[in-house]
Formats: structure tokens, C-alpha cells, sequence
């Protein structure tokens, strides 16, 4: 049958394989899904790339962190405007004099989106499935500073009851730390914190096994303000309000939808043409443009986030530190940030971006195209000559394309290099970073505390998929935790960022700065230097 053509003029293209069409200007009363979404209280939201999953346990990236922050409650939650710990499904916490033990006084009124009341055994039976090996959660290494995890979770031992987490009784929760650890309560705000039903899970089979069905609309059940109504592959994901919450942030909002759009200008597009209220990208070609003329709903923002490149140091060249030392020498960093990104980024000389290093470090990372090239030929590669064809890994978004673009020309005329760009969709990328499966691979992470930033490069980090291993390296970031000193800590800092520029794992590249659009109409959307937007505390202004 042929296609018959609309009476109304439309304007459509593709977002993650999904159409989405806007009307124009004169085409009647038709409301825009921003116009709706006003009048019904319907967030439409722009949350990047397709998600991974949605069990707490098993995501990693900011794809899935704004949606789990609506399904799911941890104990505390970065305050919405200063991004520090307020309670959340604790009422509150105590800590004793030494700081290796923590108490968590649980809410009376917390529940479960089943009417089951949450309890401490919740966080227990979820702390214990963290840790468990053959479910292989990502970030159980990130608590290994909690006693025993260290040894459950490699299988040293079978007996949980060894582990320093423990129900006092339905709402007290205690945790016992190998040394005190200053950072503790903002290691609680990730996904992997989270509480899981225990009542839910075990319906749908082994605890440890990934993959149930447990997380699919209609068996999903959570202790936040949403529900999971509908998840629509490649689409959207919708929630509505819980109706049984009773935390201390209610929604304003009756309903979010959440579109995985990867290309930033296609999302842009959306937004001008009334289909989103909140973008997760904008272009960078046309920030400066949108900031003479959308200034209302472009919100920007310092970001405690560094984006960084990662060598696979297992793989030649770059088992020769000499090769690593000048990939990251002939990199020009403030062409970079001011010429192809002109977001307001600013240089990485150092890997911890310089907002969480309180006292600040010396920088180590510098820019030298005549050493990068002394350093090239001097491991045998003169002018690039003989080196084989890199391969640079990166997620399929517009950003990371541009920079790996930038980067590549650099290396062309900097050492004569060739670099191959292989893009793959977020989950096939987060893949082959677990595989391993490049030369060279880039990554992003935001964290609240220098420690988060440098345990990501520790000896076995599974959730950053790190190849690099140094004792050294590991016992310096364990001893900055154990700390309770600002001043040693800050030195032990120091030296793990000389570490870093002598044995070059990684090239630290620009600290970011975080650029949304976001509709007029959204109130209680607030920046902070997570980027971490609480929507539950989202309103429509009148």
C-alpha cells in the first residue's frame, strides 16, 4: 500500500532507532509532549544512550543512575542543590569516636512499592548479594574498606556473619570499617547501595543470577517515590509515582519518561521541536550560539567529572612505557577544551579533578610534542614508523566521537600515527572494555570524593574494567583512606598523580562541565557538582 501523505506538515528523525515526530507551527490545537507534560505533570527527559539494566547492582553508568534514583532509595542521597549526604532511607547516623563504626537509624515509615516494610535485614540481604562473586556486581570492590568484604567476595570465606554489616535490630543497621573512612557516606549514593527485595528476587530465581525478570515492568518492586511502568526497548522507559511512599522527598511529579537519544543533536532538535524538557547533551558546536540565545534553558555547571583515556597496557605498543609517555605528551589540551569542545572544560593535568583535592596537589601531566616525538623514536618508532594502526574504543554518543576526531588528527600530525575510532553502542562498549578489546579506550567518570577517582585505577577495580596493576599504587590509595588527616591525605594524593604521570596508565584529558538544556517551565532542577539531578524534587511552574 503506498504511504499516504500526513494533511499535516510534520517534522521527523530518527533517536536510537526509535522515529519521533514533532508538528510544526500551524498545524491546529495539537499539544507538544512539553505541553502535555506541563499540564498532566509528565517530565520528558533526554537520559542518553539505551540502558544497560536496571538491577542496582549490576549498572554502572549515568544512563541508568537517574532512573534508579526514581525506583530505588539508598540509605543517603546528594542533597539536590550542594550534592552532600542527606538521609534518604535513613533517618539518620551515628558514627563512634575511632570512625570504623557507622549506625544507620532506619525510617518507621519506609516501604517497599508492595506495602512490605523495608528493614535493616533489606540492606543486609542486598550487601551480602553485592558481595557475592558469582553475580559479579561491578562496584563490590569500591567497599572493600567495610570488614571482611575484602574476603567474602573473593570466597575466602563462605560465612557472611564475617562481613561488617549488620541488622541490630528491623531499623538499625550498623557497618564496622577495617579504618575509618572519610568518604563513606558519599560511596553510599551509587546504585550499588541500593536496596534490593529480597521478597522479589527470590521469586525469580538464585539472588546471584543476572539477568532474571525481576527488574521488567509488573515485577519490578522499590523502595523509591516511581514505579517502573513501561520499558520499551530502544524507546523509552516510563515511571508514574509511588503511591506508597513515604520518604522525606514526595514527587511533584506524577510521571517521568525517559528517551535514550545518543546523538546530542538530534536530542537538541527534540527539545526546539517540543518533545523533551531536559536534554542530557548539547552539541558543542553550538553551545557558544545557545548561549546568546537560549540562555534561559541552557544550564551550565562544574562537574566533579574527568575524562580520561586508558591505555591497554597488555597489548603492544603500550606494554612500553616510553610509547604510553608520548600518546600523552602529544595531546594539546587547551586546544582541546577551547577549540573543539568550548563548553567551559577545563585541562586535565592532574587525574582527580582539582574540585575534590582539598588541599589542592601539584598538576603532573603536561603537553610537549618535541619530547612526545624524542620518546616515540626512542622506543623505535620514529615518526610513527612501524607502529601498527591503533585502535581508539569509544561509546557511540556525538562527544566522545569529537573529541576521539580531535585526538586522532593530533596524533597524525604529532607523531604520525594512525588511529583507527571504533564507536559501539553503550553496551557492546562496556563490553569489550571488560573484554579488554582495544589499544586504547576512553572513559568518564563523576564521583563526590578524590578517593572514588583514584581507587578506580586500583589492581582488579571491576567497576572501571582496569587492567593496570601496582602494589605500590594500591597501597597508597589505601592508605589515603585510612586517613582521617587532610593534610597526609592530600600528600598521599601527591604521589599517587606522580605515580600516574611516571607509569602513565591512563592520559587524563579535561575536567568537565556539565550543559543540559532545560525547558523554562522546570523548577526545582538545581546544578551541582555531581550532575546529579534529583527529579522527584522536579515541578512544572504555573
Amino acid at each position: 500500500m503506498r504511504h499516504a501523505r500526513s494533511p499535516c506538515p510534520s517534522l521527523v528523525f530518527l533517536a536510537g532507532g526509535v522515529l519521533f515526530a514533532a508538528l510544526l507551527v500551524g498545524c491546529g490545537p495539537r499539544e507538544s509532549a512539553v505541553e502535555s507534560g506541563i499540564r498532566t505533570a509528565t517530565l520528558h527527559y533526554g537520559n542518553g544512550a539505551e540502558p544497560q539494566e536496571l538491577d542496582p547492582h549490576l549498572v554502572t553508568g549515568l544512563t541508568e543512575s537517574a532512573i534508579q534514583r526514581t525506583l530505588f532509595e539508598g540509605l543517603v542521597i546528594p542533597d539536590p542543590q550542594t550534592a552532600l549526604p542527606v538521609p534518604a532511607a535513613a533517618a539518620g547516623w551515628t558514627s563512634s569516636s575511632d570512625g570504623r563504626v557507622v549506625t544507620f537509624t532506619l525510617r518507621p515509615d519506609g516501604q517497599w512499592s508492595d506495602g512490605r516494610p523495608v528493614t535493616a535485614d533489606d540492606f543486609v540481604y542486598s550487601f551480602r548479594r553485592l558481595f557475592t562473586a558469582t553475580l559479579g556486581a561491578e562496584f563490590a570492590t569500591e567497599f572493600y574498606f567495610i570488614h571482611g568484604a575484602r574476603e567474602f567476595h573473593r570466597r575466602e570465606t563462605a560465612d557472611f556473619a564475617t562481613v561488617g554489616v549488620t541488622a541490630l535490630d528491623p531499623l538499625t543497621l550498623r557497618f564496622t570499617l577495617i579504618d575509618p573512612v572519610p568518604q563513606f557516606l558519599p560511596l553510599l549514593f551509587g546504585s550499588a547501595a541500593m536496596p534490593v527485595p529480597a521478597h522479589v528476587l527470590e521469586r525469580h530465581g538464585s539472588f546471584a543470577k543476572r539477568g532474571t525478570a525481576w527488574t521488567r515492568p509488573g515485577n519490578l518492586v522499590g523502595n523509591g517515590p516511581f514505579l517502573l511502568k513501561e520499558w520499551a526497548q530502544n524507546q523509552h522507559v516510563l515511571v508514574t509515582r509511588n503511591p506508597a511512599y513515604r520518604g522525606p522527598f514526595p514527587s511533584r511529579l506524577e510521571a517521568i519518561r525517559f528517551y535514550p537519544v545518543e546523538d546530542a543533536s538530534t536530542e537538541e532538535r527534540m527539545f526546539r521541536a517540543g518533545q523533551l524538557h531536559h536534554t542530557k547533551h548539547v552539541p558543542f558546536a553550538k553551545i557558544p550560539a545557545l548561549r546568546r540565545e537560549q540562555a534561559a534553558s541552557l544550564r551550565s555547571a562544574p562537574e566533579n567529572r574527568n575524562y580520561y583515556y586508558v591505555f591497554n597496557i597488555n597489548r603492544a605498543p603500550f606494554t612500553d612505557v616510553r610509547v604510553r609517555h608520548a600518546f600523552a605528551l602529544a595531546l594539546d589540551r587547551g586546544l582541546i577544551v577551547n577549540r573543539v569542545l568550548q563548553g567551559g572544560q577545563q585541562p586535565a593535568r592532574r587525574f582527580a579533578p582539582p574540585s575534590t583535592l582539598e588541599p589542592p596537589v601539584p598538576e603532573q601531566f603536561s603537553d610537549n610534542v618535541t619530547a612526545a616525538r624524542a620518546l616515540l623514536t626512542e622506543a623505535g618508532f620514529p615518526g610513527g614508523a612501524g607502529l601498527p594502526v591503533i585502535t581508539l574504543l569509544i561509546s557511540n554518543d556525538e562527544g566522545s566521537r569529537l573529541l576521539a576526531e580531535a585526538v586522532q588528527e593530533m596524533l597524525r600530525q604529532h607523531l604520525g600515527v594512525g588511529l583507527e575510532i571504533v564507536a559501539q553502542e553503550w553496551k557492546v562498549y562496556l563490553d569489550s572494555l571488560k573484554q579488554g578489546d582495544y589499544h586504547l579506550s576512553y572513559d568518564s567518570w563523576g564521583f563526590a570524593t578524590a578517593h572514588q577517582f583514584y581507587s578506580l585505577l586500583t589492581t582488579g577495580n571491576s567497576a572501571s574494567y582496569n587492567l593496570w596493576s601496582d602494589p605500590s599504587y594500591d597501597r597508597l590509595v589505601a592508605a589515603a583512606a585510612a586517613t582521617n588527616d587532610p593534610a597526609q591525605r592530600a600528600k598521599l594524593y601527591a604521589e599517587m598523580e606522580t605515580h600516574l604521570a611516571r607509569v602513565m596508565p591512563v592520559i587524563p584529558v579535561y575536567f568537565n562541565v556539565s550543559n543540559h538544556l532545560v525547558h523554562p517551565s522546570v523548577e526545582g532542577w538545581h546544578a551541582n557538582p555531581l550532575d546529579d539531578h534529583f527529579l522527584p524534587s522536579v515541578a512544572f511552574g504555573r
